[in-house]
């Protein structure tokens, strides 16, 4: 039995010991569960998820969760080769989809770490594979992020890897090393409308930042968007002759892998093909019996053809009466496409193409306009009378059917569409129009042409210029901006500084001098002592302006105004700087759109949307008339 003296000597040894083991149960009381979660916002959370190889230093949580299942998490540390053989025999013998979103993600690590190429390929076909192999069981989730995020490896390492194969981007034929393995790699082009004759090079346009525009505009999918740029070097042959002697052209390359997986695991020589495609074409490919969206992007394609292009310094160059190496009349940014609507840009003073860039970069964003129209621009200098730049547009007019469908085949010519923003305006309205004697007799009503004294090839240009027929091809106008009965700026102290720097171009004044020379007498007092510039065709009380203004618009054309005003409080007594909407609108117009803003309104995105409408409207009606109903756009799967 213990004694007095060990009891006591216990209990005080037990009271030194509880301060001890109490300070033990508040620390342990204090820490984190294992297992738990911390509020740090969604943000933060969404940013996790969506971390992987392509935006962060490691690999995504799903390929490092397969590496931890396999217990190859320590391999891939220390020997990262070793592991993507393994991880790739495994893949072939699982048929585990989800291996081959790993090997694509491992291999991009690789190739990002040591810039071997090799695993950039190597990426590219275990991303095609996840995504579109038929030899797997079970198909992808598309709603999967590994699906995404398997869409964007195969774009990123296609971009490295043809960057890879010398300094430019590199679409030849040839035979690519891949680790354990060799890749035959065949191009082809035969859906792209462009021979290696015309375009010869190519930049992506991922490597392109773009400026002046609002909107750039990416359809998503798979391939690497392209600009192929080169040169006219035929413009008279039949197919060419519309085409800008400076091409850049919209496309994507896209590599259709042959094989299946196993082909890779026996060791041999795999097989792909690199087609290249027109992002105005085709905006999927079929693989395996399924829909595959191609990427695109024809904002960077239209950036990269204006940069430093010659037509911007045509505009004041051509204005003031200088020349210009650039090519007036009707052109193509893309070859002529029977069946396709269309829609030809009209400039206005001073101006050129390029100032329709926007809208028609907004147009091309719409899937169904994109494939069902073909959009073509008419160039020409605003200084000449706007008589003989209408003869001129009415020429390109009547002519590009013969020249491009001399057989009559392709009914879409007869739904031409013209967009005309102020002068271009009123280009446009001659071709809707009969001229008749009246706007002849508007100018001289006292003596007949017949009784002036021209040359032969004057005579020509005056009677073909006053003297004019509907074109039967035009089947809508949109006016933007028009002054269908002049500008208020045409006149007062501001025309008369704009007339001391506008010049015809040499010929034209040099004819049109020789014509007054000849018949002062019998012209009319107010055209005897100047030549007739288009700004002086746009003064209110111009002859010809009063004689055109007084046709009317054939009942079988359609058309809709567009009219810019600074005061939409009371739009009917407001201009738009340069234009009076009492001067712009138009009786029976099918719709009038009012739109807040200067006269250059081309680029506003109200604009684009209602010149957007119409001409979707256009489609739905020619659509209606055949009985087609809504076609399909092209290269859509049946």
């Amino acid at each position: 039995m213990p004694s007095t003296e060990s009891i006591v000597a216990s209990g005080l040894a037990a009271r030194r010991r509880w301060p001890a083991c109490l300070l033990l149960l508040l620390t342990l009381a204090s820490c984190r569960s294992p297992q738990g979660v911390d509020n740090v916002g969604a943000k933060e959370v969404l940013t996790q998820l969506d971390s992987s190889a392509l935006n962060a230093d490691e690999a995504s949580a799903a390929t490092r969760q397969t590496l931890t299942m396999l217990g190859l998490q320590s391999a891939w540390e220390t020997d990262p080769e070793r592991t993507l053989i393994q991880l790739r025999a495994l893949a072939v013998q699982s048929h585990d989809r989800n291996l081959y979103f790993a090997l694509a993600e491992l291999h991009y690590v690789r190739a990002r770490d040591t810039g071997d190429t090799r695993h950039d390929f190597a990426a590219v076909l275990c991303a095609y594979w996840f995504l579109m192999s038929k030899s797997m069981p079970v198909p992808p989730d598309p709603f999967d992020r590994r699906f995404r995020q398997a869409c964007d490896l195969y774009n990123r390492c296609l971009l490295r890897a043809l960057h890879g194969r010398g300094d430019d981007l590199d679409l030849e034929p040839g035979v690519v090393k891949i680790p354990g393995g060799k890749l035959d790699i065949r191009t082809d082009r035969s859906a792209f409308p462009f021979g290696e004759d015309v375009i010869d090079s190519f930049v992506c346009a991922d490597d392109l930042a773009v400026r002046g525009f609002d909107v750039r505009n990416r359809d998503f999918g798979l391939g690497l968007p392209l600009v192929g740029h080169g040169t006219n070097k035929d413009p008279t042959s039949p197919a060419r002759r519309y085409l800008p002697e400076r091409l850049n052209v919209p496309g994507t390359a896209f590599l259709r892998v042959l094989d299946e997986p196993a082909a890779w695991d026996n060791g041999g020589q795999l097989h792909a093909t690199l087609e290249l495609y027109s992002a105005f074409d085709a905006p999927s490919v079929q693989v395996n019996g399924e829909r595959v969206p191609l990427e695109t992007d024809v904002t960077a394609s239209l950036a990269y053809a204006l940069e430093g292009a010659p037509v911007w310094d045509f505009e004041l160059s051509t204005f003031m009466g200088g020349e210009s190496n650039v090519r007036t009349g009707l052109f193509m940014m893309q070859p002529y496409v029977p069946g396709r609507i269309p829609v030809v840009f009209v400039h206005g003073t001073a101006s050129s193409p390029a100032r329709w860039a926007p809208m028609f970069n907004g147009l091309l964003a719409d899937p169904v306009l994109r494939t069902r129209c073909q959009f073509w621009f008419f160039i020409y200098s605003t200084s000449t009378p706007i008589a003989i730049s209408g003869k001129l547009l009415r020429d390109a007019l009547t002519q590009v059917g013969p020249n491009l469908d001399p057989q009559g085949q392709d009914p879409a010519l007869s739904q031409m569409v013209l967009i005309g923003h102020s002068q271009g305006g009123l280009l446009s309205r001659m071709m809707v129009t009969t001229s008749g004697d009246a706007v002849w007799n508007s100018i001289s009503p006292e003596v007949p042409a017949a009784d002036f004294d021209l040359t032969p090839e004057t005579r020509a240009l005056v009677e073909s210029s006053l003297w004019w027929s509907r074109v039967p091809t035009v089947n809508r106008v949109i006016f933007i901006a028009t002054p269908q009965r002049g500008s208020f700026r045409t006149t007062g102290f501001i025309g008369s500084i704009v007339n001391m720097f506008i010049g015809l171009p040499q010929k034209v004044g040099s004819t049109m001098s020789d014509m007054i020379h000849k018949n002062r007498e019998k012209l009319p007092p107010a055209l005897r002592d100047q030549i007739p510039t288009a700004v002086a065709n746009m003064q209110p009380t111009n002859p010809f302006l009063l004689g055109l203004s007084s046709l009317p618009i054939d009942p079988a054309v359609h058309y809709n105004s567009i009219i810019a005003v600074e005061d939409m409080e009371t739009p009917a007594e407001s201009d738009d700087g340069i234009v009076e909407y009492s001067s712009a609108h138009l009786d029976g117009a099918e719709s009038e759109f009012l739109v807040e803003s200067f006269h250059s309104c081309q680029a506003n995105p109200l604009v684009i949307r209602e010149v957007r409408r119409i001409l979707l409207e256009q489609v739905a009606a020619w659509d209606a008339a055949r009985g087609a109903g809504a076609a399909a756009p092209a290269g859509s799967p049946p």
